[in-house]
C-alpha cells in the first residue's frame, strides 16, 4: 500500500474521530426512551430476515434483533463519524486498495510503522446499523459464507454488506452465535437467552479471549454483569418481541 496515502487517511481519520469523541462526549447518555424510532422502524422493516438469520446461526431472533436495535439506539456522533469514513472510502478508493488493506489487516507487521497505525484504526472501526467491529465481522466471514453457501467476501464487498440495513445481519448473526457458543463452550455457561450479556459482549472484542478471562476468575467471584448497553437491552427487550411478533 502506497505509505503517503494511508499516512495521510490515518492523520484524517484520526482528526475526525477526535472531533467525534467531543461530540459523543457531549451528547453523552443513553438514549431516553426506551426504543427509538429508527430502532422500531428497523425491528418492523426486517422481521422476516431477522427470523431467518437467527435460524440459520442458531441463535435466538430476540436476542440478535435486541442487539442490533440497542446499537441503533445507542448511536454516537463518534459511530456517524467513523460511517461516513468508510463510506468515503467505498466512493473514492478501487478495489486495489481494499485488496492492499485487506493484507494490511492479515499482516501489519509487513507495513511501515504509520501504516500499521492505520490498520488499527480501520480495523477497530464498528461499523453500519448493527455497529459490527470490522475485526469480528473479518473473523466471522468464514462462517457468515459457509451459511450463505458462498465464496467468502472481499473487504469492498463486506464494508457494502455491514452498511446495509438488511445485509448486515448476516454477520452480526454470525457474530452473535460466536459470543454464545465461547461462552458455552469455554465457560460452561448458557447465556443464548440472555439479551443483556449477549449486547454487552457484542462490542468487547474476541469472545473466545473474554471467555477464558471469565474462567481464570476464582469461582465465588464470577459475574456477567451488564454494561450500558447491556441495561439498555434488558430495557428494551420486550418491545423488541412484541415488534417481531408484530404486534
Amino acid at each position: 500500500m502506497n505509505t503517503r496515502r494511508a499516512t495521510g487517511g490515518m492523520l484524517l481519520l484520526t482528526g475526525l474521530m477526535v472531533a467525534a469523541a467531543v461530540a459523543a462526549l457531549l451528547a453523552g447518555g443513553e438514549p431516553a426512551a426506551p426504543l427509538t424510532e429508527s430502532a422500531r422502524r428497523w425491528v418492523t422493516s426486517h422481521r422476516d430476515a431477522i427470523r431467518r438469520t437467527a435460524v440459520a446461526y442458531g441463535v435466538d431472533p430476540v436476542v440478535l434483533a435486541t442487539v442490533v436495535a440497542t446499537e441503533i439506539d445507542c448511536r454516537t456522533a463518534w459511530d456517524d463519524m467513523e460511517e461516513s469514513y468508510i463510506q468515503g472510502l467505498l466512493r473514492r478508493e478501487d478495489d486495489r486498495f481494499f485488496q492492499e488493506l485487506a493484507t494490511l489487516f492479515r499482516d501489519a507487521a509487513a507495513e511501515p510503522r504509520e501504516a500499521a497505525a492505520y490498520q488499527r484504526l480501520l480495523y477497530f472501526c464498528s461499523v453500519g446499523p448493527a455497529q459490527i467491529q470490522l475485526r469480528l465481522a473479518i473473523e466471522v466471514e468464514p462462517r457468515v459464507a459457509q451459511v450463505r453457501q458462498q465464496p467468502p467476501r472481499g473487504l469492498r464487498a463486506l464494508l457494502a454488506a455491514l452498511l446495509d440495513p438488511a445485509d448486515c445481519l448476516d454477520s452480526a448473526g454470525a457474530v452473535v452465535a460466536n459470543i454464545i457458543d465461547a461462552y458455552r463452550r469455554i465457560a460452561g455457561v448458557d447465556i443464548a437467552r440472555d439479551a443483556g450479556i449477549v449486547a454487552t459482549l457484542y462490542s468487547l472484542g474476541s469472545p473466545a479471549s473474554r471467555a477464558r478471562q471469565y474462567t481464570r476468575t476464582p469461582p465465588d467471584e464470577r459475574r456477567l454483569q451488564p454494561n450500558e448497553m447491556g441495561r439498555h437491552a434488558q430495557a428494551v427487550r420486550a418491545e423488541v418481541a412484541r415488534l417481531l411478533d408484530g404486534r
